[in-house]
Formats: C-alpha cells, sequence, structure tokens
C-alpha cells in the first residue's frame, strides 16, 4: 500500500511537471535546461508517466491478490489452528478438573471413615 501510494505520488508530480513543461513555464527541474534538453525531458517524463501507470496497476492486483489469498488461505488455516490449541488447552482443563475432583472425593471419602464410629 506505501508503496502504491508512493507511486502515485509520484504519477502526480511527474504530471504536473510534463504540464509546466508543455506550457513553457519554467521549472526548478527546468531552469537551466537547454531547449533540447526541455524536449528530452518531456520524452523521459511521458515514458516514466506510462511507467509508472503500469506499476500503479501492478500494485492494485498484488494487492487484490493478497487480500485474495488471506481471506480464503491463512485466516481460515489460522483460526483452524487457533481453535484445535483452544480445544485441546479446555480438554486438558476439564481432564484436571476432573481429577480434583477425583482426588477430593477420596479425601472426603476418607475423612468420612475416620470420623465414624467403630462397632
Amino acid at each position: 500500500m506505501k508503496r502504491q501510494i508512493a507511486a502515485e505520488s509520484k504519477k502526480r508530480s511527474d504530471t504536473a511537471e510534463l504540464a509546466k513543461l508543455k506550457d513553457g513555464k519554467k521549472t526548478m527541474k527546468s531552469l537551466f535546461k537547454s531547449k533540447a534538453g526541455k524536449e528530452q525531458s518531456v520524452l523521459n517524463l511521458e515514458a516514466a508517466l506510462e511507467g509508472g501507470d503500469q506499476e500503479i496497476a501492478d500494485y492494485k492486483k498484488l494487492i487484490t491478490f493478497l487480500t485474495i489469498y488471506h481471506g480464503q488461505e491463512s485466516i481460515p488455516n489460522f483460526k483452524a489452528a487457533k481453535s484445535g490449541m483452544y480445544l485441546k488447552t479446555l480438554n486438558n482443563f476439564c481432564v484436571k478438573e476432573i481429577s480434583n475432583a477425583h482426588a477430593s472425593a477420596l479425601l472426603y471419602h476418607s475423612m468420612l471413615d475416620i470420623g465414624a464410629p467403630k462397632e
């Protein structure tokens, strides 16, 4: 996203520079250039704009691909892995609670045996 935004920003600045050069206005970049140098700059900027358009389109395709990949592959796999770990942890907790309850029952049963009068 950052690279796409940077490419779009560069395209806007190049477009503004190209418009100024075509109108014959002086800019900081073209202040000391000859007429032939300015014409070469116009050609270079036009080529850069065409390449920039393709670069922006490629970034948009990449972002779309990554969005689809995350939605269809990564996130479901992540959810499944985390759900499995959660269920395993919950199962271990339940087993430990049952073991503790059994130990408590044995303790209370032995306490009943100790306190019961013998005949």
